[in-house]
């Protein structure tokens, strides 16, 4: 288990395409077919075993042919791919590279038709599922990260050596007679176990095809029929792609079509049927009656689609801020209504994207859109005017009135803007009982943020908690009366490897957390590895509480705690997981109770409020540290100790 973790941590997991990422020279590269988002796809899927992934570069990382690097020139990406293939090679040729390649593990199932009639000959691939490889993230915090000196040239080959590793450790086999199939020397970890035959649409039975080695996975298969499609563009010429969905006695689904061969696998028998596409521009068929046994060409003719597209207009000096929502709301007769009162609408099916939002398909009428920042704060509305031709309407925002908000100027350790994903709270109160508000920001064009106060804020000092990736979590005072303005200039990081001692067998795997707490509060948590190892990310020097939590279900209590005193730079620190206990609590019947409640004052425990369920006429706590605690029961109280020699009993 451990070789394969450190593979895929290595390796970073992800899909780039080869067909796609490297056109053919003097062939222009074809655009994959797109699918509207929450459609799924029963007819698609790993079409060839082992065959090329079918995601392309197509974010602002790709420029032509090239990757631009942080502090390089552009590098040609099939420049990278040879490279990442060569060095992977490399490594795969030695002896010892077996391991990487192959395991002891082994899934297997049935595939049956309608009838429960066995399936031979069908192709069962298992594909070791990676965290999916997002090249514009990676690059884009490459870039945010100047100081580290960060190759975008090594975060693109990163990628590319994933997708080589995945397909030499994926493997086939085939149905026999019997429709069994027996897939071996699977790595250890999840995979995605798929299966294709001409004649059929085969889904998962149950529908979840995520599984670990050793398990039984059977799949369901639906005789289907190669029909030709035509799709054709409203001047009549063959679209280049489309995405094509039925609906039918036969069940739902949906496929990606292309001209050449131009055929799709169709449910037999008779089925509604429909084309799209979403690019350049979104473009859909009338829906058609169609019977796949009767024969014939299904042709379906595309049409431009009526939409209502709202946009983001701020006045000069601002950006357009990511987290906005939008909503509509179809206006009757010429009464007005409040654009406030939009906030607990549905988003209307409309996918916001760089201040943008479009809504396909409406009647004719009058429409209120509103955009609000965060869900929260009105930020623009507008009335648009619906009829039969699409309309495109601008929401113009200005900066927020005064006194509703503090300007934030968060500097790195050189004195320049800190660049970054960046999360607002406002922590207003007492120490002892402070307040956090997540809270809404408008970036300025010169780099500071406005940042919005909540409704009610109180008087007063307050804090803003400023959190940038790269460099951590750091907090400034100021005045709720006269926000003006806080700056904050955040030092140099410090990167903290964390060792937990006695993690296995301790009873806690997969459950257990790390935590650090400084004067803001929580600054970092993250799960700790099967290796007994947490990397708790970039967080500001000083000093803070390490606490270790074990999470189960929705709660969460620590069972240890220490103080750690981090630097920047790099460095390592350890922490014990403590021996841990079980408390069996026995409610007298006479209390009927059907839960008990569980609390400790000790400060290295915390004051979390553990529920356990009674079950068979006792109730169970787990992964208890050592720790005075209060049982309760109704309106009985019982103070123990932890370790507790036998039953707690409450009568």
């Amino acid at each position: 288990m451990r070789v394969f973790v450190l593979v895929a941590a290595a390796f970073a997991g992800g899909i780039l395409a080869g067909a796609v990422f490297w056109p053919s020279s003097g062939t222009p590269a074809r655009r994959a077919p797109e699918a509207p988002r929450g459609v799924p796809s029963t007819g698609g899927g790993d079409r060839v075993p082992g065959g090329p992934g079918a995601l392309a570069i197509t974010t602002d990382v790709a420029q032509g042919e090239g990757v631009a690097s942080a502090t390089h020139g552009s590098t040609p990406l099939r420049d990278l791919a040879d490279g990442a293939a060569e060095d992977l090679q490399r490594v795969l040729d030695r002896p010892a590279a077996r391991a990487f390649l192959e395991g002891d593990g082994t899934i297997t199932g049935y595939v049956r038709g309608p009838a429960g009639e066995p399936v031979p000959g069908v192709a069962v691939t298992a594909s070791p599922e990676a965290q999916p490889f997002d090249l514009a993230s990676a690059a884009r915090r490459a870039r945010e990260r100047a100081h580290e000196d960060v190759d975008l040239g090594t975060v693109a080959r990163a990628a590319i050596e994933s997708e080589l590793w995945r397909r030499e450790v994926r493997r086939t086999a085939r149905t026999d007679s019997e429709g069994r199939y027996e897939i071996k020397e699977l790595v250890d970890g999840w995979h995605r176990v798929t299966a294709f035959h001409d004649d059929y649409d085969i889904q998962p039975d149950p529908r979840n095809n995520r599984v670990q080695p050793d398990a039984i996975l059977d799949f369901r298969a639906r005789p289907v029929t190669a029909v030709r499609v035509e799709v054709r563009l409203p001047d009549g010429e063959l679209a280049d792609h489309a995405w094509v969905s039925w609906q039918g006695a036969q069940g739902n689904g949906s496929d990606a079509w292309q001209p050449d061969p131009g055929t799709v696998r169709l449910p037999s028998g008779p089925s509604r049927f429909r084309a799209s596409v979403w690019f350049p521009e979104p473009l859909q068929s009338a829906e058609t009656e169609y019977d796949a046994l009767v024969g014939g060409t299904l042709v379906l003719k595309l049409e431009g689609r009526r939409m209502l597209s709202a946009c983001l207009v701020p006045s000069e000096g601002l950006s357009v801020p990511d987290r906005v929502e939008f909503r509509l709301r179809r206006l009757e007769g010429s009464a007005d209504v409040d654009p406030a009162s939009l906030k607990g609408d549905q988003a209307g099916g409309a996918s916001p994207s760089q201040g943008r939002a479009t809504w396909y398909d409406l009647e004719p009428g009058r429409y209120l859109v509103a955009a609000f920042l965060g869900g929260r704060h009105l930020l623009a509305h507008a009335v648009a005017e619906m009829g039969d031709v699409s309309v495109d309407v601008g929401l113009p925002f200005e900066a927020p009135p005064a006194g509703t908000f503090v300007t934030a100027k968060l500097l790195a350790p050189d004195g320049a803007p800190a660049q970054g994903t960046t999360r607002f709270a406002i922590v207003t109160g007492p120490a002892e009982r402070a307040r956090h508000h997540q809270a809404d920001a408008l970036r300025r064009a010169d780099g500071a943020w406005l940042v919005l106060l909540p409704e009610d804020p109180g008087e007063g000092e307050a804090s803003l908690r400023a959190t940038v990736s790269g460099y951590g979590t750091a907090q400034e005072r100021f005045d709720l009366l006269r926000p003006g303005t806080a700056t904050i200039r955040f030092g140099e990081p410090a990167r903290t490897k964390l060792v937990v001692d006695r993690f296995a067998g301790s009873g806690v795997e997969g459950r257990l957390f790390a935590a650090l707490w400084g004067e803001e509060g929580m600054v970092s948590m993250r799960q700790v590895e099967a290796d007994g190892r947490c990397d708790l990310g970039d967080v500001q020097p000083k000093d803070y509480s390490l606490v270790l939590y074990v999470r189960d279900r929705d709660s969460r209590w620590s069972i240890a705690t220490r103080k750690v005193a981090l630097r920047a730079g790099g460095q390592e620190e350890s922490i014990a997981v403590p021996a841990l206990h079980a408390l069996v609590v026995r409610p007298s019947p006479k209390l009927r109770a059907r839960e008990v409640t569980l609390q400790s004052s000790d400060p290295s425990v915390g004051w979390v409020r553990r529920v356990a369920r009674v079950e068979g006429e006792v109730a169970t706590f787990d992964a208890l540290a050592a720790a005075p605690y209060e049982v309760r029961c109704g309106n009985k109280r019982v103070e123990v100790r932890v370790p507790h020699a036998g039953d707690v009993a409450i009568e």
